[in-house]
């Protein structure tokens, strides 16, 4: 038995497929080994990817992708719905023994998919050509189905396996935006108030939550209603109920409602400005409230994380009680585009902060506080940004 049987009997095994069963699996694996051993060692497709992209060969990249692709339709398009009973009607059980085989076999892709990409960054992918589109037809060919339940920082997290937004970053790299995520475990102590606005299926809540332990306390906002559900299940999944709270709510300058614009293939996009929202296919109508509302109901807050596609603006006007209360350090994505969209001039808005005492800094990738920003130089940097990335979180520090 090779190193790759041994690794397709045990992955198997964990999946639920009897040792009784293991024949079909041998069998399954005998069948598909050229082409699992092809992508066991797309290591060298990365290098190959690498040297086409720095000599610009577009052809060889394209190549490269269509081959890959093919391959792809081949191994889980038409072996998987074969063992399902699509084109090949098998006899039960040995039908569900090869189904389960087969997704024993995406599993054991999908996990050398993420050894692969897991420590190449983000915009790697957008500088090499071919690239993105090599890495998006592999995913989609490989990811779950459905709600996953994903082992990440600690924590086990709900998610939708569809989400091509934070989900797919969870689900290949294992972590989402790394530098705030070790802000969040270095800077946050027993304790404290925190506030994440924006917290989508909790990602950022539970990490708050485990830092602030039981004297702490974390209100998590999230108006979305299938977001809202996961940061719910996710809370109580790792005992954080007891410090954790979930309003399923909209924030802004005013009580009221509004209708909420979603991206059913981004669901960390949602948005109360339909343009900040490009693909939207539907709505849903949220209840709005206000955080000075709350105030009397709130813990001191000593941060306040928000990412809230463009709205930021409109919901600080609504908390200047807060603001002046506890004089919480803030993390804000500042979107100058999508302030825009939503009504609001960015430079006015950060200036606004700066009147208010904060010094803006940028977040360095060990998560601690780096150079100040000034707001002009903020603002150009995020508009000039061509790669689809037109925004920045930034650190805001109450100067003493």
């Amino acid at each position: 038995m090779d190193a790759l049987t041994d690794l397709g009997k045990n992955v198997g095994r964990r999946s639920g497929v009897a040792s009784s069963r293991e024949h079909v699996f041998d069998s399954t694996l005998d069948l598909h080994r050229p082409l699992l051993l092809d992508f066991l060692g797309s290591r060298a497709l990365v290098r190959v990817l690498v040297e086409a992209g720095l000599e610009r060969d577009r052809e060889k990249c394209a190549v490269l992708g269509r081959e890959l692709e093919r391959l792809f339709e081949y191994l889980l398009g038409a072996s998987v719905h074969s063992f399902e009973g699509t084109s090949w009607e098998c006899p039960q059980p040995l039908g569900r023994a090869m189904t389960d085989s087969a997704r024993s076999l995406r599993s054991v892709l999908f996990r050398s998919l993420q050894a692969v990409l897991a420590p190449l960054p983000v915009r790697w992918f957008k500088k090499v050509p071919g690239a993105a589109f090599v890495y998006t037809t592999v995913y989609r060919r490989l990811k779950p189905h459905g709600e996953t339940e994903v082992e990440c920082l600690g924590h086990r997290l709900h998610v939708h396996a569809h989400d091509e937004g934070i989900a797919r970053q969870i689900l290949v790299k294992g972590i989402y935006e790394a530098a705030e995520s070790r802000f969040f475990e270095t800077w946050l102590r027993p304790g404290m108030g925190v506030l994440d606005v924006g917290a989508n299926f909790g990602y950022f809540t539970v990490l708050a939550a485990r830092a602030v332990g039981e004297k702490g306390a974390v209100h998590a906002f999230e108006p979305e209603p299938g977001n809202f559900a996961l940061l719910e299940k996710n809370l109580k999944t790792n005992g954080y109920v007891d410090r954790a709270h979930a309003h399923n709510v909209a924030l802004g300058d005013a009580p009221g409602a509004a209708l909420l614009f979603t991206d059913p293939a981004n669901l960390g996009n949602p948005s109360l400005a339909k343009d900040n929202v490009p693909d939207a296919a539907g709505s849903v109508r949220v209840a709005i409230v206000t955080l000075d509302s709350m105030l009397d109901r709130l813990p001191k807050i000593d941060l306040l994380k928000m990412d809230v596609q463009g709205f930021e603006a409109c919901v600080l006007a609504g908390a200047r009680g807060l603001l002046e209360r506890d004089r919480p350090t803030l993390l804000l994505e500042i979107w100058p585009k999508g302030l825009r969209r939503a009504g609001d001039d960015p430079v006015a808005f950060l200036e606004g902060l700066v009147a208010l005492g904060y010094a803006m800094h940028a977040l360095g990738d060990d998560g601690k506080a780096a150079a100040t920003i000034a707001v002009h130089e903020l603002v150009d940097a995020c508009d000039r940004r061509a790669d689809g990335e037109e925004f920045q979180n930034v650190l805001f520090v109450p100067r003493a």
